[in-house]
């Protein structure tokens, strides 16, 4: 039987995430991600539960199944682009920055204990630091042990660590990770009634953050005070 004429060469499959296991190589696809935005370029293969991909403008992805919101396979999509001159490694490192809209912050501690080894700790305790975690990996981290007093033994005292957060950057591995990004005091836990106006203990989710070969990834991060400066201010991405 002949095939009949007029059906369009151009076909799109829409696949669901379930298919995502079955082991295949297909050109021309569409990836479009849970953040929002959407990949162009080639399937190269299936790992498990990670898809193996070729963006258009170069290098190559790995994505778990659960960042992907679905894939669809189109003929007309943009292959990823032949390199020109000297042949290249697909995929490589990449750079993921971490920017801050306002880096100035203030905490405070009250030192209601005389004794000198609660004094130290409850120093320790103002310390204010800084993490990005990318996928399992803290890839930056930084301690700021400032305090605006001497402590004397049998002397009760209120300590203010006033800093300016440094902006965070790393290389890593293209792909697509969940990021963290997390300000606190160190004795945010531990001693959180002795802060006035309650410790640092702030948490930047980012579930789905692509990072290119060749590339940086930049995070734009503000800082949202709580009403009436009650509670701990908070990590707020800026688009």
């Amino acid at each position: 039987m002949k095939p009949r004429r007029g059906i369009r060469r151009s076909v799109v499959f829409v696949i669901a995430l379930a298919a995502l296991l079955a082991p295949a190589i297909l050109q021309g696809a569409i990836v479009y991600l849970k953040d929002g935005s959407e990949l162009r370029g080639e399937v190269i293969s299936f790992e498990g539960d990670t898809l193996v991909f070729a963006p258009s403008f170069g290098g190559k992805l790995k994505i778990h199944r659960e960042d992907i919101l679905r894939l669809v396979f189109d003929e007309s999509a943009e292959p990823a682009p032949a390199p020109a001159g000297k042949k290249t490694t697909p995929g490589g490192p990449g750079s993921i920055s971490v920017v801050f809209q306002q880096d100035k912050l203030t905490s405070k501690i009250a030192i209601t204990n005389k004794t000198r080894s609660i004094e130290d700790e409850l120093a320790r305790a103002n310390w204010i630091q800084q993490l990005l975690v990318v996928g399992p990996d803290t890839v930056y981290s930084r301690i700021d042990s400032t305090i605006d007093k001497t402590i004397y033994n049998g002397h009760e005292k209120e300590l203010k660590n006033t800093i300016r957060l440094e902006d965070m950057q790393a290389k890593i591995e293209a792909g697509v990770y969940k990021c963290v990004v997390v300000v606190r005091n160190l004795g945010a836990a531990s001693h959180e009634g002795e802060f006035s106006e309650g410790p640092l203990d702030m948490v930047l989710e980012m579930e789905t953050v692509g990072v290119y070969a060749a590339q940086t990834t930049t995070l734009q991060v503000g800082i949202k005070k709580s009403f009436l400066r009650m509670g701990s201010p908070k990590l707020v991405r800026v688009q």
